[in-house]
């Protein structure tokens, strides 16, 4: 169910913190977790952040490979920002670190994790 709607990117980040568990626990495919590992491995970021993935899981299904990934809260909002920054709407949209296609992943991922906490953006 839907809380909060906002314009792109522009949610704040106190509602983000507000509306995400103390830990959030996610299951990326394949794809995604690639993603997730180029956004991590950037290390601290321009707002001095970090992501810290301490418990990472594989699960192997029949034709699919998941990881299991469990973020506290602080981890969870620099990932979410960093998949704002680097996405095809985002401030470094331009730079080189993800390619068109991940660029679009990127802002999906976000948006599907926004939606599972309330919020929308549009």
């Amino acid at each position: 169910m839907v809380k909060y709607r906002f314009t792109i990117g522009l949610t704040p980040e106190k509602v983000i913190e507000k509306q995400l568990p103390e830990t959030y626990i996610m299951e990326l495919t394949s794809d995604d977790y690639e993603l997730f590992a180029k956004l991590v491995n950037i290390g601290i970021d321009s707002r001095l952040q970090a992501i810290f993935a301490d418990k990472i899981s594989t699960i192997k299904e029949y034709f699919t490979h998941k990881a299991k990934i469990e973020l506290d809260k602080q981890s969870m909002v620099c990932f979410l920002n960093r998949l704002l920054d680097y996405s095809a709407f985002g401030e470094f949209a331009n730079k080189d670190l993800l390619d068109d296609s991940e660029k679009m992943e990127a802002y999906d991922l976000r948006s599907c994790i926004l939606e599972t906490i309330g919020i929308e953006e549009i």
